[in-house]
């Protein structure tokens, strides 16, 4: 019975197709999971640790307000002198001092800032603007008395706290939240005054650190708190009301973000806490309910996944299934394909085993052949001649692929002989015309960069005999940018070939260094008699190059044509002799998708 082509294609497909999307079902769904959990939770430290700075920035500005205002000399001068026994010209040279000693804060949150000073009622101008002090209007003047907040418990606790931030609200103004802070200026040299000038009052709107706090809101059941001391300053929207209870517990968290799990309402939470600036702390509080959606909301990833991993297989398969049963069809119809005329005809294909309709199209094809070749010898010789003509010819085109072999050769017989070190070239130099035949991939990751050089740095080892020490010291997070091929080899070998070290062997050293948006990557020696000078003049030769200097010139110019002018090659002389080879790329290659090669 004979087995049809089509059955065969159609069971083979259907259960490798079963077999893939089974594996891959259980196969990635458990994998997913895990990673959104553990996505979940880096997110979650990193949001309280992202928040707790932002925060804190605004507090190191109030602070260095402060230490201008303590350390100004023309506010300590118009302080303590009269200028014309007038309070109105006094306040506003005082306010035009304490205004250049704010000046404009460069934290984000303290532009919407309001700032005032409450002067010390030892000044003699506290004692004659009383009453003009209103906290729902801090725009009107700079200056005011603090005889006007004496009474005030804001007022007393600032005062208590000798130059601490203190935060509060305030009944009269529940859109703002107020930061102040005492103030003691040690330029006052007058011995009629201490060193109390008063104290600098900020207003802030609230919706200004409520929007912070928004932003460490990972998922819509989110809770973010801002406690200062032993009080919840200021939280998000969707916070309990009975959140107050744990109130102990969340102060007592650990400090540096770790996370914890706490229970409210019968709900589980995982807890972040960031402890900064001394008193303050940001609490972030996530649902573990919240893990599902957040896994729901981005299921699609999976899904995509699947699907792409699905094409891929299948495309596999198809391949698979063209080599194994189509591919015999194939090789009848180029074969067939070779007749021409009656005077050429292609020779007898071997018949295969099976006995489907594959075997029938064979032997019909051998059978006519035959029948052909009977009836015009002539043309079969004729055939003949001219297909042993096509095989020479064929034979003396050159096949890349020879190569590869031939070092494969080289490396088994190594290896019988027992000599590691033409293993490890053979090996190496594989490896390297693999590389270097890529002619189509103009730009390749940093990674792969490195792995080549470490091929041909080998190699150098094997021939210079522990004669030279190469050093790779690139962090990680460099490998995946984009970078010229073949660029980092010319350099190392530059440096074999000229570098020489009157004591001790030859060092030579790989690092990377981001300044701003560019990457510096340097191939430094240790050797004498290098010019830096000289070697950068080559470069910036526009003539045509001869054989000194071609490789780096070639380097050189390539980079210039795919990353820009600003990009490039150039040498500097080190202290101790050597040179450093130093090229510079942008660092936005880094985030780029490949585009070429």
């Amino acid at each position: 019975m004979r087995n049809s082509i089509r059955i065969r294609t159609f069971c083979y497909f259907a259960f490798s197709m079963l077999i893939v999307i089974l594996a891959f079902s259980t196969l990635f769904f458990r994998y997913f999971y895990t990673v959104f959990q553990d996505r979940l939770e880096t997110d979650q430290v990193y949001a309280a640790t992202r928040t707790s700075e932002s925060v804190g920035s605004l507090m190191d500005n109030i602070k260095q307000n402060a230490y201008y205002l303590c350390s100004s000399d023309t506010l300590a001068d118009v302080l303590v002198n009269k200028t014309g026994v007038n309070a109105i010209r006094q306040r506003d040279g005082i306010s035009n001092a304490f205004s250049m000693g704010t000046g404009t804060p460069n934290a984000p949150l303290m532009k919407s800032a309001n700032a005032v000073l409450l002067l010390d009622p030892q000044f003699w101008l506290a004692q004659n603007i009383t009453k003009n002090f209103d906290i729902r209007d801090l725009t009107r003047a700079k200056i005011y008395s603090a005889l006007d907040v004496v009474e005030e418990e804001w007022y007393q606790e600032t005062v208590n706290r000798m130059g601490e931030i203190y935060a509060f609200w305030h009944p009269d103004v529940a859109s703002n939240i107020f930061f102040s802070q005492m103030l003691r200026n040690t330029r006052i040299a007058d011995p009629r005054f201490n060193a109390n000038m008063g104290v600098v009052l900020y207003s802030l709107p609230s919706v200004k650190l409520h929007n912070i706090l928004a932003t460490a809101q990972i998922t819509k059941g989110t809770i973010v708190l801002l406690a200062y001391e032993d009080m919840f300053l200021m939280a998000t929207e969707n916070v309990p009301k009975d959140i107050g209870a744990l109130r102990d517990e969340l102060l007592s968290l650990p400090r540096d973000g770790r996370l914890t799990e706490i229970a409210l309402n019968k709900e589980a939470y995982t807890v972040s806490s960031v402890l900064f600036q001394g008193d303050w702390r940001i609490i972030v509080l996530m649902p573990e309910a919240d893990v599902a959606d957040y896994i729901h909301r981005n299921s699609y990833q999976l899904i995509t996944i699947i699907i792409m991993l699905f094409l891929i297989v299948s495309a596999l398969i198809s391949v698979l299934l063209s080599k194994q049963l189509m591919r015999p069809i194939l090789q009848l119809s180029d074969t067939m394909g070779q007749m021409r005329d009656i005077r050429h005809l292609p020779p007898h294909v071997p018949e295969p085993a099976t006995h489907d309709e594959i075997a029938t199209l064979y032997r019909s094809y051998n059978t006519m052949l035959t029948c052909i070749q009977t009836l015009t010898d002539q043309a079969v010789e004729e055939a003949k001649k001219l297909r042993n003509s096509e095989l020479k010819a064929m034979q003396a085109q050159i096949n890349p692929h020879f190569i590869y072999n031939t070092l494969d050769s080289v490396t088994c017989s190594a290896l019988l002989e027992g000599n590691e070190d033409i293993v490890t070239m053979a090996t190496s130099l594989v490896s390297i015309l693999k590389y270097s035949v890529h002619f189509d991939r103009v730009i390749v990751p940093l990674r792969e960069e490195i792995d080549y050089l470490r091929h041909y740095v080998r190699i150098q080892e094997l021939r210079y005999k522990n004669g030279f020490h190469f050093i790779c010291d690139v962090p990680e997070k460099y490998y995946d940018i984009r970078v010229s091929q073949i660029i980092l080899q010319p350099l190392v070998e530059n440096s074999l070939f000229h570098a020489h070290c009157e004591e001790g062997s030859l060092e030579i050293r790989l690092y990377c260094e981001g300044i701003r948006r560019t990457l510096l990557i340097h191939v430094a020696d240790n050797g004498v008699g290098g010019d830096a000078a000289a070697l950068n003049r080559v470069l910036r030769c526009t003539e045509e190059a001869d054989s000194y200097g071609i490789g780096i010139r070639n380097v050189n110019k390539r980079i210039k044509l795919l990353f820009g002018e600003e990009s490039g090659l150039r040498y500097e002389q080190l202290p101790d002799g050597g040179l450093d080879a130093i090229i510079t790329v942008p660092l936005e290659f880094m985030d780029e998708q490949h585009q070429e090669g």
